[in-house]
């Protein structure tokens, strides 16, 4: 019987996901520099800025997302015919993650429950978001999960060695949780850290020295190189602007509690409870004068997952709270742009801490059943706030506002008019070189 409910909440997110493709792609920094690395993937140029006359080393973002879509480019070189089977990468990443998430939340919580919290993964606004968006967000989300439940299957009788199978398993999937984003770093600092915390040396030795042989070629090649065309924008340490220098000891300080307050009070909350992100519901708060509420609500969201998380510490401390720790103090030394997309891989953690902080509270102040018919309403409500919110974003995809490409024609124009070895300039200067094959800069 659940296995038939999982299946139908799959079939029906990809459903979701495949109609709230976009009808372009490649026209942001993100999505570009992935495509037109793959590009030069799988023209043989190997990993390359292609885009760029100088053809500068790709080591903006780490390589992975672009060698899954090499493929799709050898089938399908130049959009807007490559545009849909680009966006199908990502969301079958986001299936798997969806699939990966009810087998790790099944091992804390009632098949029930948790069938409801994978839904709730599956039609999170920034699930479906990234599940269109050729993007690396939604196989860092599947990687990262992978590697946290191989952990725990892992390390879950203490009296028994981990076998070399299931560490070998580990040690790939948090390789390839980095080699898609290099957040995942936090693997590495965890889930080892872990191992030596409980004197287990050799085992947490065992997953360095794998995960340092499995990235090792990128490791080199981003260290030595570093990102040309980013200069040293990605350090934890650099200011907004990379060309001021490093940030100083007070800045630091300052920085983690502006990140901290807007995580508390808007970040977190909003990605959980769907439709307090809603621009209606924050119009119709302004219009009301209830501003006040509507932020209560919200710190007693964030209230919620951090009573969870100390409960789920509290009984003992496993791989992923070390996981959540590291990740949640890189997000607070992290640039003051706060991005939803750093939320959207830990949904079902965040999920399993909101319904223990929940439930706790509610067992406090009622009966035991009537505390868990109550949290199971709470999270009935925050699935059809969810549902309001996607069904936004597959409003604006491609199969209710239509299939054409509004790039195609002008970029079309722009190929016909202009030689091979023309030079163009502009702001989209990615989206330039995908649609015309010619070189490309942004303006200075």
């Amino acid at each position: 019987m659940y296995h038939k409910v999982l299946a139908a909440i799959l079939i029906l997110a990809a459903v979701v996901y495949v109609a709230s493709f976009g009808s372009s792609v490649g026209h942001s920094i993100d999505d570009g520099i992935h495509i037109v690395a793959a590009k030069a993937l799988a023209l043989g140029e190997g990993l390359v800025m292609i885009s760029d006359p100088a053809s500068p080393p790709a080591t903006q973002f780490p390589p992975a997302h672009s060698l899954f879509l090499v493929p799709v480019l050898l089938l399908f070189p130049d959009p807007p015919e490559s545009t849909i089977p680009l966006q199908v990468v990502s969301a079958l990443f986001a299936l798997i993650f969806v699939l990966i998430s009810w087998f790790w939340l099944r091992r804390y919580v009632p098949p029930a429950t948790a069938l409801l919290m994978t839904g709730l993964v599956a039609f999170n606004p920034e699930t479906v978001r990234f599940s269109g968006a050729v993007m690396a967000e939604m196989g860092y989300a599947a990687t990262s999960m992978a590697a946290l439940f191989f952990f725990e299957k892992a390390t879950e009788d203490r009296e028994q060695r981990p076998g070399y199978n299931m560490l070998l398993l580990v040690t790939v999937m948090m390789t390839m949780a980095y080699l898609f984003r290099s957040v995942g770093i936090a693997l590495l600092l965890a889930l080892p850290g872990l191992f030596i915390l409980k004197r287990r040396i050799g085992r947490a030795g065992s997953l360095i020295i794998g995960f340092l042989i499995l990235a090792s070629p990128w490791l080199f090649k981003s260290a030595f190189i570093g990102t040309p065309e980013y200069r040293t924008q990605f350090w934890l340490l650099d200011l907004e602007n990379p060309t001021s220098g490093l940030i100083d000891i007070w800045g630091l300080f300052d920085r983690m509690w502006i990140n901290g307050v807007t995580y508390a009070t808007t970040t977190l909350p909003d990605h959980l409870l769907a439709t307090l992100g809603s621009q209606r519901i924050i119009q119709y708060s302004e219009q009301l004068g209830i501003s006040l509420l509507l932020l209560m609500i919200q710190l007693t969201v964030t209230a919620l997952v951090l009573i969870g998380f100390i409960r789920q510490l509290r009984s003992g401390l496993r791989g992923v709270e070390l996981y959540m720790l590291v990740y949640g103090g890189m997000l607070l030394i992290w640039h003051t742009r706060i991005q939803w997309k750093y939320l959207a891989p830990i949904t079902p953690i965040l999920l399993l801490y909101i319904y223990t902080g929940s439930r706790y509270m509610a067992e406090r102040i009622i009966s035991r059943d009537w505390a868990r018919r109550m949290v199971y309403a709470f999270l009935c409500l925050m699935m059809v706030g969810a549902g309001f919110r996607v069904a936004d974003v597959v409003q604006q995809g491609w199969l209710v506002q239509g299939k054409e490409d509004p790039y195609a024609k002008a970029y079309g124009w722009l190929k016909r008019e202009t030689t091979e070895n023309s030079l163009l300039m502009g702001f989209d200067h990615l989206g330039l070189y995908l649609y015309t094959g010619r070189k490309a800069l942004a303006p200075a």
